[in-house]
């Protein structure tokens, strides 16, 4: 007689798997040194400044515009107004303009703030508020008021137009938002 050898489950059904065996033994060894520390992702934040240049990195440039934080996502040199193409919002931060005027004033924008409080001691016959002349695209600014102003004038620097301001800020508090598009370089309120 031929001992032929049997391959599981062609004469047979296979059985059921066994028992797994014990976990081997830990190794032994100590654990090599820590690697050389990496560069740091962003910069240290700093103000958005024309004629500058800016990098991806790392670690990339971080810069504040407008009120929010961005991460620059094209290598460049800044021309004269903050060209939004080129960074990665990360963070609005809140940033507010306190003024208290009298009437005949002018209160200007300067570009920085999310948030123009203007908080008269009492009504005013007349007030201009110029919004900031390089604005980014989309870029939010609330104006909030105080006190009834009779005649109020919004403009903008920078040869901006401001569609849909008021003219009259009606007693008790008032706020209005303006956001900017750069396609039409309008502000629109």
């Amino acid at each position: 007689m031929i001992n032929w050898p049997v391959l599981p489950g062609t004469l047979f059904p296979a059985g059921p798997p066994g028992t797994p065996g014990a976990p081997g033994p830990v190794g032994i060894g100590t654990q090599g040194p820590s690697g050389p520390a990496g560069p740091a992702p962003w910069t240290k934040p700093a103000p958005w400044a024309s004629n500058t240049s800016y990098t991806i990195g790392p670690p990339a440039s971080a810069v504040v515009a407008n009120g929010i934080l961005y991460i620059c996502t094209v290598p460049h040199v800044s021309s004269s107004s903050f060209d939004g193409t080129k960074w990665q919002a990360v963070l609005t931060i809140t940033s507010i303009n306190f003024q208290a005027p009298a009437t005949g004033a002018t209160v200007t924008a300067t570009g920085t703030e999310t948030d123009l409080i203007i908080d008269p001691a009492a009504a005013l016959a007349s007030l201009t508020v110029t919004l900031f002349g390089t604005p980014a695209d989309g870029q939010r600014i609330k104006v909030y008021f105080s006190q009834a102003i009779t005649a109020v004038t919004i403009n903008s620097g920078g040869g901006k137009t401001v569609k849909g301001p008021p003219t009259t800020i009606p007693a008790g508090s008032s706020n209005w938002e303006f956001v900017f598009r750069a396609t039409n370089n309008t502000w629109y309120c």
